[in-house]
């Protein structure tokens, strides 16, 4: 796919991470894979125990099926 991004081929369990600090602001941006929606919520969750002082938690997933057009 032109333009898009490249996703790391990652066990369950397994992020692949990256930092970026701007004006003394950090953004960490953590991506694993999940099955299913409860595994996705699972991470999240994770993610939100590992950094409890964070201001933000923003957060994305796609459950369906590769090819799928619906959302989960």
């Amino acid at each position: 796919m032109a333009g898009g991004y490249p996703i790391p081929d990652l066990a369950p369990g397994q992020f692949h991470r990256t930092e970026l600090v701007v004006r003394r602001s950090r953004f960490i941006t953590s991506v694993g894979h999940a099955p299913g929606v409860e595994a996705a919520k699972s991470i999240i969750a994770k993610v939100c125990e590992e950094f409890p002082d964070a201001s933000h938690n923003c957060f994305a997933y796609n459950a369906s099926e590769p090819g799928a057009t619906a959302f989960a």
